[in-house]
């Protein structure tokens, strides 16, 4: 199965805010982020968090990121989500790549519960 650029990251990146790790980023998000991202991604299954790392489009007038074609899901939301039973659309359809599908259980072992 050939790579759909959205899921196309094997691990998170190092100092993802989802890893369980002196180097997340988490502790420099404004209070309560991180729990308002989770909480958004546990109440919507369509909607991705992308990678910051990935990120290379630009707000509109309106402040509306306007999406590169580079942009990549985060793989540390994507474990996280694993961790929890949940899976999104995007999950359930990379999923079916085996390999896919282990690199997800590898990285769910290196994020916050």
């Amino acid at each position: 199965m050939g790579k759909i650029r959205a899921i196309a990251l094997t691990r998170p990146c190092s100092n993802c805010p989802f890893l369980d790790s002196p180097e997340s980023i988490s502790h420099t998000l404004k209070s309560g982020r991180l729990a308002g991202i989770k909480s958004g991604l546990l109440a919507d299954d369509i909607t991705p968090f992308l990678c910051h790392k990935t990120l290379s489009g630009h707000e509109d007038v309106n402040g509306k990121y306007q999406h590169s074609g580079k942009e990549a899901h985060c793989m540390g939301s994507m474990a996280w989500l694993y961790n929890q039973g949940r899976f999104n659309i995007s999950m359930r359809l990379a999923a079916m790549d085996k390999t896919w599908l282990e690199n997800l259980k590898q990285s769910a072992l290196l994020v916050v519960r």
